[in-house]
């Protein structure tokens, strides 16, 4: 979306949750995450579960960003974020990261 241009379609997005003991059925984080977008007017248009393994979490961020037919504007992920060796969320996330929007994450803890 290019500066100034105003899209009226609602926001697209995709939601890979990260976890080695989650599935769709036991993803309330996801459920939580899925019931905001949803109440918000905003499209759920991607929902995957990945491992907690940083070239599988970054393989379906970028597909998220990538896909063509998904048009996705948002990425949201959730899990991963602990202390834990296999917790590798933020630098998966990195990894595929074109560009670092700094205070973004602090104003989402806020």
């Amino acid at each position: 979306m290019a500066h100034g241009h105003h899209d009226e379609r609602p926001l697209r997005f995709a939601l890979v949750t990260c976890s080695d003991t989650r599935s769709i059925s036991e993803d309330s984080a996801g459920d939580a995450l899925s019931d905001l977008i949803t109440q918000k007017g905003w499209e759920l248009v991607y929902r995957v579960i990945v491992k907690d393994d940083r070239p599988t979490i970054a393989e379906a961020i970028k597909r998220a960003c990538d896909d063509e037919e998904l048009k996705v504007d948002i990425v949201l992920t959730c899990g991963g974020t602990g202390l834990s060796l296999r917790d590798v969320t933020p630098e998966a996330t990195r990894d595929v990261c074109e560009r670092e929007v700094p205070g973004v994450a602090e104003g989402m803890r806020a």
